[in-house]
């Protein structure tokens, strides 16, 4: 059987369809980060236990999607962090590395 070629005009069709359908790069991240903001409203505290954001987190969104070292990425680039004298890691969602965007 002899497998046709596709011109540029298909084969471009075809991978800006596929394109459409991906996340984009980031989006994720902005998500998570949108989702502590509002954890931190909610509880009314800006000292957070990372841990506990991580479980959170892990249910509100795809737990396969929202391994440890990823989660700690987006945290420690976005927010100031402390290490307790137990090893407890605490975030400061008050004092962000980079400004959140406009609501």
């Amino acid at each position: 059987m002899v497998e046709q070629k596709m011109n540029f005009k298909e084969l471009y069709a075809q991978l800006e369809a596929e394109g459409k359908n991906k996340v984009p790069k980031g989006d994720k991240a902005e998500k998570i980060r949108i989702f502590i903001r509002n954890v931190a409203k909610e509880v009314g505290r800006e000292k957070l236990l990372m841990s506990a954001l991580y479980q959170m987190t892990k249910k509100q969104f795809d737990p396969e999607k929202v391994d440890r070292p990823y989660f700690q990425s987006i945290v420690t680039k976005a927010w100031e962090i402390e290490k307790d004298e137990k090893g407890a890691v605490w975030v400061f969602v008050g004092k962000e590395k980079r400004p959140s965007p406009p609501e």
